[in-house]
């Protein structure tokens, strides 16, 4: 079936302004164009969507309505794919993005991640590296819509055009608890006590990545207090967490940066965090490829908060 994605966003317009008038004057068309298009959005659905009534507003069928919940995802997925199209034809080739999680980024260097990044450069001498803050909300998407090239992640990305593989880096995991919390004082707790509690979180993050940190891997999401919240960065979930009603998590190595008014906790029984280095699965260039294989080769290592 070919459908006219122009057609399909008039259609939108028009639900929105319930009036053909108003919607062909906000689309800078005839009230007579935009039925012509509204018609052949139909022809090409082969279903009627809307009715005109008495006054020259509409109806909205069941059918309009039906097909109205999936237009506006499928003109954002179009969307997508014009960006990453461009976005491949305008990205230096011998420019690497390597995106991490938005936050401190100590942890790439004691992953000796500048020595890998120097000597991939002196094999692929026209190589360029650059490092991008990844918002929490974009960990998939930020590989799929071309803005990095490489990320360097806690957990695998699950898409069909990533490539994910796992290191032999891990981290320990803690507790974030505000320091007027009950806890704050504890030190040490056991993954019983801690899982009881309400748990900050973000559900416009990919799941399989935010799930390490409010300890979906040790017991089910249903059974967790799970708070959500817009927290996109690191800065955000430790301002939420030194409130002191919810706590969160985050890796151990970045403990030593949490500010007074933040406690971490260790958590006993929490298993490790596994790093993983993702690229897109169509990714052809020698350089990318040397440098995820460098990672690889990486010997094994547990990040940790340095020594204060």
């Amino acid at each position: 079936m070919d459908l006219d994605l122009t057609c399909v966003a008039s259609y939108l317009v028009l639900l929105d302004e319930r009036h053909y008038g108003h919607a062909a004057d906000r689309l800078n068309l005839t009230a007579s164009a935009l039925t012509k298009r509204i018609q052949r959005l139909e022809r090409q659905v082969g279903a009627k969507l809307v009715q005109r009534d008495d006054m020259g507003g509409l109806v909205v069928t069941d059918a309009g309505r039906r097909f109205a919940v999936h237009a506006e995802p499928l003109l954002t997925h179009a969307e997508q794919a014009r960006r990453a199209a461009r976005a491949e034809l305008e990205r230096p080739q011998h420019r690497i993005v390597i995106g991490f999680p938005a936050g401190p980024h100590q942890y790439l260097k004691d992953m000796n991640l500048p020595a890998i990044g120097s000597a991939v450069c002196r094999e692929y001498s026209e190589t360029r590296l650059a490092y991008r803050q990844v918002r929490f909300s974009e960990i998939t998407s930020c590989l799929v819509d071309q803005e990095v090239d490489m990320l360097l992640t806690t957990a695998a990305v699950r898409h069909p055009a990533v490539l994910s593989m796992p290191l032999a880096i891990t981290a320990r995991r803690v507790g974030l608890v505000g320091r007027r919390h009950k806890l704050a004082d504890a030190g040490v707790l056991g993954l019983d006590e801690f899982v009881d509690l309400p748990l900050l979180y973000n559900s416009a993050v990919p799941e399989e990545w935010m799930s390490m940190f409010y300890l979906g891997d040790v017991r089910p999401r249903r059974e967790a207090r799970l708070v959500d919240i817009g927290a996109d960065d690191l800065a955000s979930v430790v301002r939420y967490s030194a409130r002191g009603l919810s706590v969160s998590v985050g890796p151990e190595f970045y403990a030593h940066l949490a500010p007074p008014n933040v406690r971490p906790v260790a958590l006993a029984g929490a298993p490790a965090l596994v790093l993983h280095v993702a690229c897109r699965r169509s990714e052809r260039r020698g350089a990318v490829k040397a440098f995820v294989a460098a990672l690889q080769r990486a010997p094994r290592q547990r990040l940790t908060a340095p020594p204060i």
